[in-house]
């Protein structure tokens, strides 16, 4: 029954973000942009992860170990159904406020609101709630952000592998690694996913290429920053549905 009442949570909770999501991505671009522009060689390496592999991977996530191991004891197996939905919405919602706490122009309140839900979302699981991120270095926010969630002190990705799984914890940093990249991608029609090389590690690891490839993929150069934020609301919706599936 509380499996149940928990998968029924999962819709409120996504029409609750997708509020969250229109607010931040109203005000999400500026110097984004500017250092997506500032990469150049650099970032051809990095927005093709299948032709350069791990040469464009960063330092943080190469030497990670947070995924690395077996969960501690008997994995919990009343929470294991549920566990990748999780895992993926509460990375979603670290990724979304990572970016939305760089604004002043995104309401305080709203900010709490959303905290207030990931801890609960946390709590649900068992497992630690994640720091809200921010930035040293506005300018280099974005190789900052990967730091953090690769981080080994990341207690939240360490308990999804030591209570659940070491795929658990590598869907927690992908939905951060996504809700942080799609708050982007609106401003960047052409461009190539901001964290494409670790994306990738991470999501050929949990699901089917049909479901993570539109990810890295690069929004037409005539798209419109409605149209890219649709396509990619409708990709994290397809995975979301995905990881929600009774199994």
């Amino acid at each position: 029954m509380e499996m149940i009442e928990r998968r029924g949570q999962f819709g409120t909770r996504l029409r609750r973000a997708l509020l969250f999501v229109c607010v931040v991505w109203a005000v999400a671009t500026s110097y984004v942009a500017l250092q997506m522009v500032a990469q150049g060689a650099l970032g051809f390496v990095v927005s093709h992860p299948a032709l350069f592999g791990d040469v464009g991977l960063s330092a943080a996530s190469r030497q990670s170990q947070t995924c690395s191991g077996a969960a501690a004891g008997a994995p919990d197996i009343a929470g294991a159904a549920n566990a990748p939905a999780v895992a993926w919405m509460l990375g979603l919602k670290l990724g979304r406020d990572a970016i939305a706490r760089q604004y002043a122009s995104v309401d305080r309140a709203l900010l709490a609101a959303q905290l207030e839900d990931a801890r609960k979302l946390a709590a649900a699981a068992g497992v630690p709630p994640p720091v809200p991120f921010v930035p040293q270095h506005a300018v280099e926010a974005n190789t900052e952000f990967v730091a953090y969630v690769e981080s080994d002190a990341n207690a939240t990705a360490r308990a999804f592998t030591t209570r659940f799984s070491p795929e658990a914890c590598h869907l927690f940093k992908l939905g951060a690694l996504w809700g942080y990249a799609s708050m982007v991608r609106p401003s960047l029609p052409g461009e190539p996913n901001i964290f494409s090389s670790e994306i990738r590690r991470h999501a050929e690891v949990v699901m089917p290429p049909d479901l993570w490839q539109p990810m890295l993929e690069p929004p037409p150069r005539d798209a419109t920053a409605q149209s890219i934020f649709g396509a990619d609301s409708a990709t994290t919706e397809r995975i979301t549905k995905h990881l929600s599936a009774p199994r």
